[in-house]
């Protein structure tokens, strides 16, 4: 029994020795090879890099030039000289073994129109033979168009934000470094992109390469996103495709819809629209959960979906706000809220955590705990860089609206008039013969009462309404009241 377990001990080593050794064959046996045989340069070009597929980390290099005064090869790198050709041999030795390749170079001097009318042509050409060398150094994108060369501020602005929309790096070729704004005032401009760097511009004859790169871009928002913000923030629409214009339309139509007289109430609106509309999506195999586009579509989405949306109707109507990206006891990033600025305050609004679903009978159920609030109050079970945010100190109107829920809300003796007369008119107007008056009165006073009373007996029954069931409740802030209101 010893001897046979020897023998299946000794088998399996053979067995695992064997398996090594095939799999160890397997990644030698794969051979590196070279991207480019054939490479177009210029005598300003910088220095060429040469790209495999397959090369192991230790692989050692031996490169040499048939012509060194066309390239002379630096540090591993192709630096040309002047214009001819040259052919560079490069030996590859890894794994024990020796491969061979070819690259043959060509050389170009710079092309020399300097005059304005040559401008385009040159610039079309610097843009082709920079793509590659951009692609390699510095992640220059220039695959946005071909003709990407500004010769005034307008245009530099409009193409800088179509990159950032797109890219983490890219390229734009300028006729004049006086045409470029600060780091900061694009930083200002394009306000979901927090941090924008600009490297130092690079001369190609009469041409100037600027690489731009957003070093801090939130994953949350999409390309369309953004270029939707951009043009909801006053930014130009015209540069906006067919998908993007579509979503902007539509967001600035229910926005014009949910319109106050003051932003106090316009906000509110917009908080009770969104959990109206959304439904908070529980399948997490759903790819678009995050996707505004999507939520305004099917009406499920995640807090994502929430806070843009919220984001997008107030810059819509001219209302600072802020999408906050943080974390509420999970992964840093895993949630999103908002900051809005209302009579100069900075307030928290949490739309997601204030969506109660539907009750039995599949009304929605609005809370309010997270709406207009203070910092303190949000630090409760959210955590944010609050570096990157305004500050939000005030509490006055998250106290108001702490217990509001489903009610309507009216402030004083004269807003409560006003909201009855448009009530009671659209009831006698329609074919309904009963229904239920429900408002929340802020104030709650006596005055108020009385007046309330009184416009129901007299302006109501001009129009054949009448009232019964009269109740009023104090659950908070002011006065709830609930009427019936029916027709003879």
């Amino acid at each position: 029994m010893k001897k046979l377990r020897h023998i299946c001990l000794f088998a399996a080593l053979v067995l695992f020795l064997l398996i090594f050794t095939e799999t160890s064959g397997a990644q030698a046996a794969l051979k590196p090879s070279m991207i480019e045989e054939k490479v177009i340069l210029y005598t300003d070009s910088e220095p060429y890099k040469f790209r495999f597929i397959n090369l192991d980390s230790d692989a050692k290099l031996d490169i040499s030039s048939s012509n060194e005064a066309v390239i002379k090869i630096k540090d591993s790198k192709a630096v040309p000289q002047k214009n001819g050709k040259s052919t560079v041999t490069i030996k590859v030795t890894q794994s024990k073994k020796t491969y061979k390749f070819n690259v043959k170079f060509t050389v170009k001097k710079v092309p020399k129109e300097k005059t304005a009318k040559d401008y385009k042509k040159l610039a079309d050409k610097t843009i082709k033979r920079l793509k590659s060398e951009l692609l390699d150094r510095k992640r220059g994108i220039l695959n946005y168009g071909d003709r990407i060369y500004c010769t005034t501020q307008k245009m530099l602005d409009k193409e800088i934000y179509k990159g950032l929309c797109k890219y983490s790096a890219f390229s734009i070729v300028i006729s004049d470094l006086k045409l470029v704004r600060s780091e900061k005032e694009y930083a200002d401009k394009f306000p979901l992109v927090a941090e924008i760097a600009l490297t130092k511009p690079m001369e190609y004859s009469n041409c100037i390469s600027l690489i731009v790169s957003a070093t801090r871009k939130p994953t949350a928002f999409t390309a369309q996103e953004i270029a939707v913000d951009y043009a909801l923030s006053g930014g130009d629409v015209s540069f906006l495709n067919k998908n993007e214009k579509a979503m902007y339309n539509k967001i600035v139509k229910v926005a014009k819809k949910l319109k106050k007289d003051n932003a106090y109430d316009t906000v509110k609106a917009i908080h009770d629209y969104i959990i109206k509309k959304f439904e908070y999506e529980t399948d997490n195999t759903n790819e678009n959960r995050y996707s505004l586009e999507s939520a305004i579509k099917t009406g499920k989405t995640v807090c994502s979906g929430y806070a843009k949306y919220f984001n997008s109707l107030c810059k819509a109507l001219g209302i600072n706000v802020e999408f906050v990206i943080g974390s509420t006891g999970g992964t840093p990033g895993d949630h999103g809220w908002n900051l809005v600025e209302i009579a100069h305050k900075w307030y928290g609004v949490d739309v997601t955590w204030d969506d109660g679903g539907k009750d039995e009978k599949g009304r929605n159920i609005y809370y309010y705990k997270y709406f207009l609030i203070a910092d303190e109050d949000m630090k409760r079970d959210h955590s944010w860089d609050e570096s990157l945010y305004p500050e939000a100190v005030s509490k006055d109107l998250g106290i108001i609206y702490s217990n509001l829920e489903k009610y309507p809300v009216v402030n004083g003796q004269k807003d409560a008039l006003a909201y009855i007369k448009d009530f009671a008119t659209k009831f006698a107007s329609s074919k309904t013969k009963e229904t239920k008056l429900e408002f929340r009165e802020l104030m709650a006073s006596n005055d108020a009462f009385e007046a309330i009373n009184k416009e129901l007996n007299t302006y109501g029954r001009t129009l054949g309404v009448y009232w019964k069931d009269w109740k009023n409740e104090s659950d908070g802030p002011g006065r709830v009241y609930k009427i019936t209101l029916y027709k003879k």
